[in-house]
This record gives structure tokens, C-alpha cells and sequence, in this order.
């Protein structure tokens, strides 16, 4: 999986479609983690910018209400 890219006038689709991907790349550290596929520092980074992404996915869709 990529990075989620934020641009400056995203739609409405674009953030749904940004929450889905981060949700997802959030589930996979969880499960890569319990499998021993990565170490415990390595998913508490991912699963930290995931909620840091789902935060400024939430404003900005607050932003466009």
C-alpha cells in the first residue's frame, strides 16, 4: 500500500475513499503484528500516523459541511 496523499481541495469521494485505505493499512499492522511479520515499535508508529491521518481526515470533512 502507497501513501495517502492529501491535496488541498479534496472531495467528499476522496476522503471516504482516504478514511477506507487508512483504516485498512491500520488493520494490517494490527494483524501483521500479532503474526510476528513486524515488531511492536514498527506498528505502534503505523497505527500512530494512522490515527493522526484519521484526525485530519475528520476536519476536513467537518470543512466541507
Amino acid at each position: 500500500m502507497g501513501m495517502i496523499r492529501l491535496k488541498k481541495n479534496m472531495t467528499e469521494l476522496d476522503i471516504l475513499r482516504a478514511e477506507k485505505e487508512n483504516e485498512a493499512r491500520r488493520q494490517k499492522a494490527l494483524s501483521d503484528f500479532r503474526t510476528g511479520a513486524i515488531k511492536s515499535q514498527e506498528a505502534k508508529t503505523i497505527i500512530r500516523v494512522c490515527d493522526e491521518m484519521k484526525k485530519e481526515l475528520a476536519r476536513r470533512k467537518r470543512g466541507l459541511k
